[in-house]
């Protein structure tokens, strides 16, 4: 694995990097003090895998940085990581395609699981943003709620709940006294519906739409 620690912050960048090194699964780090740099780095050598993305930061912040890159590079996975916790940043950083979000708090253990499951095509947020993700209004852009109740049935709320909370298919079978084909199949007709591509487009439409609300304040 190639990844890229982007930070205006040298100190900072120095010691995630020395966290990186510890890591056998990565091959090269790189380093950039703003989203320009980055950018600059990834037309030189496109294969980077991961970039570790602040938010907050001079010349070109983050989610610029962020839409150009999706935009260019699109196999490569952006994770946030910055000190903001709140969801206004987790939703736009969602919508412009990241993979994750992390607080600067976090710990390597964090890290590491968060390298493998963006690898792996999921979505990983840290415990604190994940714990709150689905209760979160989102006040742009809304989808009707009526347009959506009776398209989606309450058993495909109750696992479009569950995987906002980053529950794994096994999980969701489990607590939902399901097989986990059931809930395969229910996924997919979830992704049909909503015209979603991928778990992140599940995760943006419930945050959006706000159909679930009523589970999760139950």
């Amino acid at each position: 694995m190639k990844v890229i620690v982007v930070d205006d912050h040298q100190l900072f960048r120095i010691g995630l990097i020395t966290v990186l090194k510890k890591f056998d699964f990565i091959s090269k780090i790189q380093e950039a003090g703003n989203g320009k740099e980055v950018i600059e780095e990834l037309k030189i050598d496109s294969g980077y895998d991961v970039i570790l993305m602040d938010i907050n930061m001079p010349v070109m912040n983050g989610t610029e940085a962020t839409r150009i890159i999706k935009r260019d590079f699109p196999e490569v996975k952006v994770i946030a990581l910055t000190m903001y916790d709140d969801h206004k940043h987790v939703i736009e950083m969602i919508e412009l395609e990241a993979s994750g979000y992390m607080v600067k708090n976090t710990d390597s253990h964090e890290i590491r699981g968060a390298l493998l499951k963006v690898m792996n095509n999921e979505l990983f947020f840290s415990k604190q943003i994940s714990e709150n993700l689905v209760k979160s209004l989102v006040h742009k852009h809304r989808i009707q709620r009526n347009q959506y109740n009776d398209l989606i049935s309450n058993r495909e709320k109750e696992i479009l709940c569950l995987i906002c909370r980053e529950f794994t298919t096994k999980e969701i079978a489990s607590s939902l006294f399901l097989s986990q084909k059931t809930v395969d199949w229910h996924r997919l007709n979830l992704l049909q519906k909503t015209h979603s591509k991928n778990t992140a487009g599940l995760v943006i439409f419930a945050l959006k739409s706000r159909i679930i609300e009523d589970l999760v304040q139950t």
